[in-house]
This record gives structure tokens, sequence and C-alpha cells, in this order.
């Protein structure tokens, strides 16, 4: 693969993670799979079987799209669980993470709090964020998760904020503390993530 033939692409996977990558248009489709350039320089073939659609962008603007995606609907969870994947496969774990919580925020259910602790496991496998191993519930003393949780809330209060939503803000605000204890802005100066600071769409 050249670099100066290559393309950017998103692959999605069916019941997989995003990947994020380069291929080379001419040559990309292998008899056994997709050859995927990935951003640390590695070769991967990911199987046809696996494969959902290859996605040709520029400058890997999906989060771009998802962001105005999310103002048009800043209550759907599944935007949220894709801005996750892209995050995650651009290997940017604590966005990835706030993400999922705002998934989990706005679409409560075990599927979310699932993908939520997969996403934990994934990005911290030795950290305090599950209450107790193979739970697959948040550990609310953990410091980690509390500042991911208050951050998820911030970031989604300026997006119902941005979207002209602001008859929800009230309410998620109320959420956040009674369930959280997260007041508004307290995520922006409180305790961790500290590895890469994130800000999420």
């Amino acid at each position: 693969m050249g670099g100066s033939t290559t393309k950017k692409v998103l692959i999605r996977r069916f019941d997989k993670d995003l990947l994020v990558g380069y291929v080379h248009p001419q040559s990309y489709l292998r008899p056994n799979g997709v050859e995927l350039l990935t951003p640390d320089g590695t070769f991967a073939i990911i199987p046809y079987h696996e494969v959902k659609a290859v996605s040709f962008v520029r400058d890997f603007e999906a989060l771009e799209a998802f962001s105005h995606l999310m103002k048009l609907t800043p209550l759907n969870a599944e935007v949220y669980s894709q801005i996750s994947q892209v995050n995650m496969a651009l290997r940017k774990p604590e966005a990835a993470i706030v993400a999922r919580w705002q998934a989990f925020a706005v679409g409560k259910t075990e599927a979310t709090e699932w993908a939520l602790m997969f996403a934990y496991r994934e990005a911290y496998p030795d950290d305090c964020a599950e209450t107790q191993p193979r739970s697959l519930k948040p550990n609310l003393t953990c410091p980690l998760v509390k500042a991911h949780v208050c951050l998820a809330y911030d970031g989604l209060m300026r997006v119902l904020r941005d979207a002209g939503w602001s008859g929800e803000i009230q309410r998620y605000q109320q959420k956040a503390l009674d369930d959280y204890g997260c007041t508004p802005g307290r995520s922006l100066t409180s305790g961790p993530p500290s590895r890469h600071m994130l800000i999420v769409l």
C-alpha cells in the first residue's frame, strides 16, 4: 500500500466494534477479506463475514457527521453508541466511555449498561470501574467512573441546549444530581479522567 494512494475508511462489522484505517482502493478486497492498514501501522485482514460496510471518508469525519445527527436527535441512544465505537476505533477510550454513558443516560437498558461495562473492561481492565469482577454494574464510588458519568451529563446538557431542547435540560440535570451526585459544570473541574482529557462532541 503506497501512502499517496491509500484512502481512509471506516469498517462497520456485525456485532463488533467499528474499525478505522486505510485501504488501497484498487486492491483492498482480498480473497479472504478486506485488507486494512490500521492507524498504528499494522496490516489486518477483516474476514468478509464480519464486514457489514466499508465507508470511504475524508479525514475521518464520522464524528462530525454524528455531531450533526446528535443535534437533530439528541436523545437517540444509538447515535451515542456509534460515537463511542468511532472513538474507540480512533483509540480515544475516554471519549468512547463518556459517549457510552450518554447512550445509557438517554436509553437506560440492560444492553446499554452492558456496552458501557464492556467498554470499561476493554479500556481499563484493571481499574475500579465494576462493582465486582463480572458484575457488569458500574462502580459509582470509583473516581474514574464518577468523572466519566459527570462529563457525560455535562456533554448531554450542552447537546440539548445546542439542539434547542431546553425543556429536557432540567430533567437531565436533576437525574445527574439525584443518581450520581453530579452538579452542572462539576466534571470539568473534578478529579480524573486525565490520561488524555477528552471533549465529547
